[in-house]
């Protein structure tokens, strides 16, 4: 896999996550 790839993803994730943590 690549790094940056999975780097990406993990930040999009991280991103959703503090998203959803807010709206509750």
């Amino acid at each position: 896999y690549n790094q940056k790839f999975l780097c990406r993803i993990h930040k999009g994730f991280k991103e959703i996550q503090d998203t959803l943590e807010s709206m509750f």
